[in-house]
């Protein structure tokens, strides 16, 4: 059965496709599989592609929220993030109301991601109108992405 394929999946790519991969294989794979959900929905997430003027103020909103959105980051590439753990449960009820918080910005940056992405994706619907809702990996694949196509691999 092919996989599914729907308008946040488009979002996403748009902005993983504009993100600064210093691989260039991971920019390429990014790159490509952008360009063929585009053709697979039939829309060009471009200044140059909305037809109507009225919408194109719409186009710079679009843009500074998908910034906004690459932005958004949690610290978890924390290299001494055991060392860290202990430190924080040494400090005993300080310690606790530490967690508590990480916790509770962690909560509230996942809140902040899904509603950026939403209104991501009713921008997207408004500028460009797509026809399609909903594309599979056979829609990917005539464009010439093969979507079980693994992201590549790099070591840190």
């Amino acid at each position: 059965m092919p996989t599914l394929f729907d308008l946040n999946d488009l979002v996403q790519s748009f902005v993983e496709n504009r993100r600064q991969h210093y691989q260039p294989e991971l920019q390429d794979y990014h790159s490509r599989r952008f360009a063929s959900l585009q053709s697979a929905f039939g829309i060009t997430l471009s200044l140059d592609a909305i037809l109507d003027f009225r919408k194109k103020a719409l186009w710079f909103e679009f843009n500074v929220r998908a910034d906004s959105y690459m932005r958004l980051t949690e610290p978890s590439r924390i290299l001494e993030g055991g060392l860290i753990e202990v430190q924080i449960k040494q400090l005993g009820e300080t310690g606790d109301h530490i967690n508590t918080l990480r916790f509770k910005l962690f909560e509230m940056l996942e809140e902040v991601e899904s509603h950026h992405l939403a209104l991501l994706r009713l921008l997207l619907v408004a500028i460009w109108v797509p026809t399609r809702e909903i594309v599979s990996t056979d829609d990917l694949k005539i464009f010439g992405f093969d979507s079980l196509e693994l992201p590549p691999q790099f070591e840190d």
